[in-house]
């Protein structure tokens, strides 16, 4: 299948007008610039780990007039490769602000299988629990092939 099949089984599959997908990177993309870009079509993406219900309640009730509540799905890895049929993952990419250890931990433990795993870490956090993720993931077979400090 070539790129423009899989963008337009993406869009179709997802509801989107346009083949975008904003990384919910936490401090760079609040819930109303997510709401924004689901409104021009696109799938929008807050990063909302490290911010509380009220403020996330608050940052998107501001824009454009949506409701007081919605409904932010979480899913599991293993539960979206079962509902798409993927038998494997080729690149699982983890910004969570805070959420990477248990994250990883889950997909570790489950011995999902993936191939590559690009984990960004959050700061602050001790330098020893970082250490110990690392230790786990080439314990599970990966190998680091960058880090920056």
């Amino acid at each position: 299948m070539d790129v423009w099949n899989r963008v337009e089984q993406f869009c179709d599959r997802f509801g989107l007008r346009v083949p975008i997908l904003q990384a919910p990177m936490s401090g760079a993309c609040p819930p109303a610039l997510a709401i924004a870009v689901a409104g021009a079509g696109a799938m929008g993406g807050a990063g909302a780990v490290q911010d509380s219900p009220e403020h996330v309640l608050h940052s998107a009730t501001n824009m454009h007039r949506t409701p007081a509540a919605f409904t932010a799905p979480a899913r599991s890895l293993s539960s979206l490769r079962a509902e798409h049929q993927w038998a494997a993952v080729d690149l699982l990419k983890i910004s969570a602000e805070g959420a990477e250890f248990s994250i990883l931990d889950a997909v570790l433990t489950a011995a999902e299988p993936v191939s590559a795993i690009c984990v960004e870490f959050a700061q602050p956090v001790a330098v020893a629990t970082v250490h110990a993720a690392v230790e786990q993931l080439h314990r599970a077979g990966y190998t680091a092939v960058a880090r920056s400090a």
